[in-house]
């Protein structure tokens, strides 16, 4: 039972990702029937609404919470154990712990909103909008868009303005959420960068905070379906956006690239897996094509051109784009994500956070080594104080204080 907890445990500091990153092999079968996946996902989220609730309480509310999260915890233990008795390892089923840890955090109800600026206090502006389909009970298909760059050297596009020159009024944009960077002025995407220069990984990760660092706003406040989660980007940063996908191919479901262009020197292979669609015309069509070809050497049909028929960002080619993403989303095979995850060379807490309570970095598939350990040592911790609050409990309750002797004295 305690692998069961610690299972728990590291689904609410590890945060698995919305919607469900598995999927069950179509030859096995799940153990559970629906209704019995359901009453454990419904203990599930009811034991992770507690235990950040307990997490971020201090005081009596904490031991308050301590009470209700081992309750519910209980609760959820005692009905693994029967349905594992009963059925067997339901670890060792796919589709059932799947079904039971799919969209097992809960959010707080939001309405619908056109596309706005938001502000954080201590955070990267950044533009939001919200489709009327959206409910806080159901994950829903997200875009991170990069604008962009400006006419004047160093400068990107208003968010408000480039939603406006591409997805505004479309289809995507009644069932989709989208998140529309602010590029601080200055930022170079797409300048490749060599490691072996000092300074030049510094300046790869202020890229990769400036692209995403604002998206754990919208993560932590929206339920969003981590398999369908793309990105769009403009001229300036579409080579970033190969750049990254390849350090991190589990992130996106699929890449959109306003404004193709060469990336040699950059490896592709850890591409396999993202589907990318390259938009081009004139200026671009070369780079396309030598791009299409390259990808596609690797995996058959990864890469596929539409040809625009308007002027850039081609918000006339929305309807295909569209029909595009509808067959795409983010299933990485299970070794080769294993093996991606260990090449990572960019810290994950770069990435924004997943957490509803922004502890942890975006659907971190394997956090690295001292972040494991500094949730264990925060797990243990906690149980460590749990269990001390008990002990004092029982030693109030066997031991009522007597005169010189209270609570302090029974605990030494």
């Amino acid at each position: 039972m305690t692998v069961l907890v610690d299972l728990a445990l590291t689904l609410v500091s590890l945060c698995a990702p919305q919607g469900g990153d598995a999927a069950a092999p179509a030859a096995q079968a799940p153990l559970l029937t629906p209704a019995e996946q359901k009453s454990l996902h419904d203990k599930l989220v009811k034991l992770v609404e507690l235990r950040i609730e307990y997490d971020a309480s201090t005081g009596k509310e904490r031991e308050r919470a301590s009470k209700q999260y081992e309750k519910a915890r209980e609760a959820f233990d005692k009905e693994w154990d029967q349905r594992a008795e009963k059925k067997g390892n339901l670890l060792r089923s796919t589709a059932d712990t799947a079904a039971i840890f799919d969209n097992c955090f809960t959010f707080e109800r939001k309405t619908a909103t056109p596309i706005k600026l938001e502000t954080p206090k201590d955070g990267t502006p950044y533009c939001i909008a919200v489709p009327k389909a959206y409910k806080a009970d159901a994950p829903s298909r997200a875009v991170v868009v990069i604008p962009g760059a400006g006419d004047a050297v160093g400068t990107w596009v208003d968010g408000r303005e480039w939603f406006a020159k591409t997805w505004d009024k479309s289809a995507a944009a009644g069932d989709t959420i989208f998140h529309v960077n602010q590029v601080s002025k200055g930022v170079d995407f797409d300048t490749m960068p060599d490691f072996s220069r000092e300074g030049d990984d510094v300046t790869e990760l202020t890229r990769i905070g400036e692209a995403l660092k604002s998206f754990g706003e919208t993560n932590r406040g929206y339920n969003l379906d981590r398999k369908r989660v793309f990105l769009d980007c403009g001229k300036g940063s579409c080579g970033f956006a190969l750049r990254f996908a390849a350090n991190f191919p589990d992130r996106f479901a699929g890449l959109i690239l306003r404004h193709p262009t060469e990336v040699d020197g950059l490896r592709l292979g850890s591409l396999t897996g993202v589907p990318v669609l390259l938009i081009a015309d004139g200026t671009t069509a070369a780079a396309a094509t030598k791009l299409q070809k390259a990808l596609n050497d690797l995996e058959k049909d990864a890469c596929k051109i539409l040809t625009a028929t308007d002027a850039y960002p081609f918000k006339g080619a929305t309807p295909e784009i569209e029909t595009w993403m509808s067959g795409g989303q983010a299933q990485p095979d299970a070794e080769q994500g294993r093996a991606r995850a260990q090449r990572r060379p960019v810290p994950s807490r770069l990435l924004g956070v997943d957490r509803p309570d922004g502890r942890d970095p975006v659907g971190a598939t394997r956090p690295a080594a001292a972040a494991r350990s500094r949730c264990r040592s925060r797990r243990q911790s906690d149980h460590r104080q749990m269990r001390r609050h008990r002990d004092v409990r029982a030693a109030v309750v066997r031991c009522p204080a007597r005169s010189g002797q209270g609570i302090h004295d029974r605990r030494q």
